[in-house]
């Protein structure tokens, strides 16, 4: 098939999928509720709900034994953090093998074991992600990063991309960043904005990564997905 490919028109709206989720160890394995003979039935239930994470009983109410959100939690602090795999974000031709590429583990960080997937060549960028901010630990700053790599053969990233993130209140922040700038081949934190939530916070927060504007084909960025921790 000889010359550019042409450019396609940007898709229908369509609505963000629901987020299943799993839980990754939250709380340590085979561990026992330290007992002595003076403790009963309700101490060792009061010590048994200061290890499990904020909102525990209502993510696992959502999981449906389905590869989603993983959860983990810093048992110092007690602060829940979460990752959204590639898999539960909206990617525009996602589902296109003419565009992008999906690629079990096979890309991803060390130890991440999640699904990834490649940019191929697309001229119209545009990934989102929802997460309901309740699952959030009440009172801990957390940043919003996309987690990418870029091939060493990557090409078309002149123009910068745009990194937004809208609470579930509807205010928007929004960065710009030069992928041509950046390093090839290292797993890379594309900061996207910052939550911060209280007690009795409910609904969405939607982060994006998209280009569009600029009209040039783009290739070799790799998605992992969104990494939801606390604020160093």
């Amino acid at each position: 098939m000889g010359g550019a490919p042409s450019k396609p028109s940007p898709p229908a709206e369509s609505p963000l999928p629901s987020l299943p989720i799993l839980l990754r160890n939250p709380k340590t394995e085979g561990e026992e509720p330290k007992k002595s003979g003076e403790e009963g039935p309700r101490r060792v239930e009061e010590q048994l709900k200061k290890k499990v994470p904020h909102e525990y009983e209502a993510i696992i109410g959502e999981a449906d034994g389905s590869p989603g959100i993983s959860l983990n939690q810093d048992r110092k602090a007690k602060k829940n953090c979460f990752t959204l795999s590639a898999r539960d974000l909206k990617i525009t031709w996602g589902e296109d093998p003419r565009y992008w590429r999906w690629s079990p583990q096979r890309e991803t960080r060390p130890g991440a074991g999640m699904e990834v997937v490649e940019l191929l060549n697309v001229c119209w960028l545009e990934i989102h992600g929802r997460f309901e901010v309740s699952h959030l630990t009440p009172g801990v700053t957390y940043d919003v990063a996309f987690l990418v790599k870029m091939k060493p053969s990557a090409y078309g990233w002149n123009a910068p991309v745009n990194l937004r993130l809208t609470d579930a209140g509807g205010h928007v922040q929004g960065r710009v960043e030069r992928l041509a700038d950046k390093p090839r081949g290292e797993w890379l934190e594309l900061k996207a904005g910052e939550i911060r939530t209280v007690k009795g916070s409910r609904g969405e927060m939607e982060v994006s990564l998209f280009e569009f504007e600029d009209g040039a084909w783009k290739s070799g960025l790799i998605v992992e997905g969104v990494q939801i921790y606390p604020k160093a």
